[in-house]
């Protein structure tokens, strides 16, 4: 049976890639294909992993949050100015949505994990909603965003191009799109390629294949960006494993924090102190980054040297032809 592609619809035969990918808690092989008609990489089957698969691909994020330099965050910022209404779908742990809120945007989010939304609405309270876009249709509010955000998103969904289209719905007459995907071209040296690929990552991106998509979804594609690496994000790509495999150690030996009421008094049971935890943690951190300064600030120097391609991809594309405000010109990739 030959394979369909999800980003444009073509069922033509797709040129097959190398990898395969098996996945022990489904007991499924994947395969990649690359589309003939758009250049998207696409697994087959494009099924999605099984509950619980991301708990254990990020374990112990929310008890060391910030870790990672939020480039997203900053790009959007500098190319869509405020005020403006956004909407950060898969917002995760809600960081965009806080950093939003403190720089004048009247943004929200939503997101299907429970935890996260937990977390996100500590950051953001009462931004936070447990819905899809189809939800946010059928109650009426389509035509409500200045913008919609769309951060590492893309690549896990097996519907990609109906939720763009949908995400289109939401957008006012000249709203914003603003998208995030790892780029496939990106240096060996700056990606896990464990992370990109089947069933975490179901699709595959570089900038012509992105472009394409957006057009079809009824976009006019503004502009698409490669990520630069800053020291700090090259430092943080050093130290994020060790700080994740040290709150996952943490959270076996000593349990989570519990937010409950106190144990009673002669019971023997003791709840560890949240802010003993932070301090650990902060220590931890500047531990790693000491010992990981070296490599890192090597890295950073051979991609000066030599310019490799990011890990990633940042997009921006408007809902007509109406160019809407911007602070850039619009531009492709190299």
């Amino acid at each position: 049976m030959t394979p369909v592609c999800p980003a444009c619809g073509a069922s033509a035969p797709a040129p097959r890639l190398t990898e395969d990918y098996y996945q022990p808690a489904q007991k499924r092989y994947y395969k990649l294909y690359r589309c003939a008609a758009c250049g998207v990489d696409f697994s087959d089957p494009m099924l999605n992993p099984p509950p619980g698969t991301y708990a254990l691909l990020y374990p112990g994020v929310e008890g060391f949050p910030g870790l990672k330099a939020d480039w997203r965050a900053e790009t959007f910022f500098k190319k869509v100015p405020a005020p403006l209404k956004v909407l950060d779908i898969g917002c995760g742990w809600g960081v965009f949505v806080h950093l939003a809120l403190l720089k004048g945007y009247d943004a929200s989010g939503t997101d299907y994990s429970p935890e996260k939304i937990r977390v996100a609405e500590t950051l953001a309270p009462g931004r936070i909603r447990a819905a899809s876009i189809s939800d946010f249709l059928k109650e009426g509010l389509s035509g409500s965003w200045g913008a919609v955000t769309m951060f590492d998103v893309l690549e896990h969904l097996d519907n990609p191009l109906e939720t763009a289209r949908e995400a289109l719905r939401l957008l006012k007459p000249g709203g914003l799109l603003a998208v995030t995907v790892p780029d496939r071209r990106g240096c060996k040296a700056l990606t896990n390629r464990h992370y990109d690929s089947p069933p975490h990552h179901l699709t595959r991106w570089d900038p012509g294949a992105l472009k394409g998509f957006l057009e079809r979804a009824g976009f006019r594609v503004l502009l698409i960006e490669n990520q630069a690496l800053s020291l700090l994000e090259l430092l943080s790509r050093f130290t994020a494993p060790l700080m994740t495999a040290a709150s996952g150690a943490a959270a076996v030996f000593n349990g989570p924090v519990s937010s409950g009421p106190a144990p009673a008094a002669g019971t023997g049971a003791a709840r560890k102190p949240a802010g003993g935890r932070k301090a650990v943690a902060a220590l931890l951190k500047v531990l790693f980054s000491a010992l990981c300064l070296i490599p890192a600030a090597a890295l950073y120097a051979w991609c000066l040297l030599f310019k490799p391609h990011g890990p990633a991809l940042f997009a921006l594309a408007a809902r007509t032809d109406q160019i809407a405000r911007i602070s850039a010109p619009a531009t492709q990739d190299r």
